[in-house]
């Protein structure tokens, strides 16, 4: 079995929480074989920036011995808010090129579909996270 990647909306304390006994009950999308590094990728695309550790790292906030949860700041999740349909076709060309993906558009195109979905309902006290497990 591959590398687990379930992307979901919480509260933080249910997303400290989440590990391999709650994977897939709040509601997650799940993609296979992308980690916190893929994501943190997208976001320096979608800002149009070049990607730094130091700018776009991902906040982790749980893990374990094979499993890690990051939470998706408040501006990547509204780089991700605002991106319509020419955004995401653009985002997908380029994240799909990077040595990361190493593959087509359209194989990225529904996972950044998925994530502006995530983006939109984030509200309140919940926040956006990224849960991933060997």
């Amino acid at each position: 079995m591959g590398l687990q990647t379930e992307l979901f909306v919480a509260t933080d304390e249910v997303a400290k929480s989440y590990d391999h006994k709650s994977a897939g009950r709040v509601g997650a999308v799940q993609f296979g074989g992308l980690t916190n590094l893929e994501f943190e990728t997208l976001w320096a695309i979608l800002a149009a920036e070049e990607w730094t550790p130091e700018k776009h790292a991902l906040l982790e906030v749980g893990g374990g011995e094979d499993w890690w949860t990051f939470r998706f700041p408040a501006p990547f999740v509204e780089e991700l808010r605002k991106a319509g349909p020419s955004e995401i076709s653009v985002a997908a060309a380029a994240w799909a090129a990077t040595e990361e993906i190493s593959g087509v558009a359209s194989d990225v195109e529904p996972v950044i579909k998925a994530l502006v979905a995530l983006a939109q309902s984030v509200n309140g006290n919940r926040g956006m996270f990224v849960w991933t497990s060997l």
